[in-house]
C-alpha cells in the first residue's frame, strides 16, 4: 500500500509581497518559540514580531465593543430563562476576558490572578 502526502503539498508563494510576509511571520514564530511556549503564543504577538499588524485597530474596536454588547445582552437576556441558573457577574466577566479581551490585546492572564496595586 502506497501512501502519498501529494494531495496536501502547498504551492510556495511567488510574489513578493507573499514571500516576504511568509519568511517574517516564520521568523517571529522560530524566535517567540525560543522565549516561550507554542500553547502561550498568540496570533497578535507573532504579527507583532513579525512587523505586520493583522488586525486594523478601528476594527478591532469595533470587534471588542460589539463582542461586549452582544454578551451582555445575552446574559440579561437570561432572566427568566429556565434553561438553567443564571450567571454572576465573575462568570460573565470571565467570558468577557476570554472572548473579547484575550483575543484583541493578547493577555494570557487569567482574569482575577493580577491584581491591581
Amino acid at each position: 500500500m502506497e501512501t502519498s502526502l501529494k494531495g496536501l503539498e502547498r504551492s510556495a508563494p511567488t510574489d513578493a509581497r507573499q514571500m516576504r510576509s511568509r519568511n517574517a511571520l516564520t521568523d517571529a514564530l522560530l524566535t517567540l518559540l525560543e522565549e516561550k511556549s507554542f500553547e502561550q503564543l498568540t496570533i497578535r504577538e507573532i504579527t507583532a514580531r513579525a512587523g505586520r499588524n493583522w488586525l486594523p485597530q478601528d476594527l478591532g474596536v469595533v470587534h471588542g465593543t460589539s463582542s461586549t454588547f452582544d454578551i451582555l445582552a445575552w446574559w440579561l437576556a437570561q432572566v427568566g430563562d429556565s434553561a438553567g441558573p443564571r450567571l454572576s457577574p465573575e462568570q460573565v466577566a470571565n467570558i468577557l476576558h476570554r472572548l473579547v479581551i484575550v483575543p484583541l490585546a493578547g493577555d494570557t492572564a487569567e482574569r482575577g490572578t493580577a491584581h491591581a496595586s
